[in-house]
């Protein structure tokens, strides 16, 4: 009896097929295909949602957000603070490239005129000594206001001679007339024997009236050395400088007369 029990069995086992034990057939379970349709009559579930995001994730987005926005934001604006300033630092270097070559122009500029001024006031120099017969004093343009002389040595200060000269060659007319005034005017001084036993304002007088006589002599338009002249105010040791002017001018006049020309060398 055990025997055809393991008989049966195994003939189950080769055959793929079960066996109770009372040696029938078991029967074979059916899978069942999956459901697409809901059950009649029933409700269809909502599907829940996967992708769905609590509030404290939307919140934390939204500061991820903000944060990098602002960052963006800060960012472009250090770039445009940058290039402003270095836009600016641009148009200073430019202006002050521009200032600097002006300051060179203008200095070079009264170099020039310097320059020509006392190359002119030697050459007068020299020609009021011919004239005279005498010889010419050293003649120095520094280290003294306007012009002076201690009856060795004649000082002219170029600084205020050429107040207001800028263009050498459309002044150079202006530049000897007033060099040439000046000489004359410490010539005087110079040869004045009787110094310091007349008044301030008498000598100084006399020394513009012998220039005016000097400048007739020499050939020399008095116009721009009468005005150097006028801008002179007047003070303890200078009479006011339109009566200078107007001695001096009047001398010249005289002079003119007595030499027998007519007009004035411009």
């Amino acid at each position: 009896m055990a025997g055809a029990k393991k008989k049966t069995r195994k003939r189950a086992a080769a055959g793929g097929k079960k066996t109770s034990r009372s040696g029938t057939r078991a029967p074979i379970p059916r899978r069942r295909p999956p459901r697409t349709q809901p059950r009649s009559g029933g409700r269809k579930r909502p599907a829940k949602e996967e992708s769905e995001l609590s509030p404290w994730t939307v919140g934390a987005a939204f500061l991820a957000v903000a944060g990098t926005g602002y960052a963006i934001k800060k960012h472009l604006d250090a770039q445009a603070s940058d290039a402003a300033a270095k836009h600016a630092s641009r148009r200073e270097e430019q202006a002050y490239a521009v200032a600097k070559d002006v300051t060179r122009r203008a200095a070079e500029a009264e170099e020039r005129v310097r320059k020509l001024a006392m190359a002119l006031a030697a050459d007068i120099h020299h020609r009021i000594a011919k004239h005279w017969n005498e010889h010419a004093p050293p003649l120095h343009f520094d280290g003294c206001f306007a012009a002076q002389t201690d009856g060795v040595v004649i000082r002219i200060d170029m600084t205020w001679l050429l107040l207001g000269i800028v263009d050498p060659a459309q002044e150079h007319r202006a530049i000897s007339g007033r060099v040439a005034g000046v000489l004359a005017h410490e010539w005087f001084h110079f040869l004045d024997t009787a110094r310091g036993s007349r008044g301030l304002h008498e000598e100084e007088l006399r020394a513009d009236a012998f220039a005016g006589v000097l400048l007739a002599r020499l050939g020399v338009s008095p116009i721009h050395f009468a005005t150097l002249l006028r801008d002179y105010r007047q003070s303890r040791t200078h009479p006011a400088g339109e009566l200078r002017a107007e001695t001096m001018l009047g001398a010249h006049a005289r002079e003119i007369q007595k030499m027998g020309v007519v007009g004035l060398t411009n």
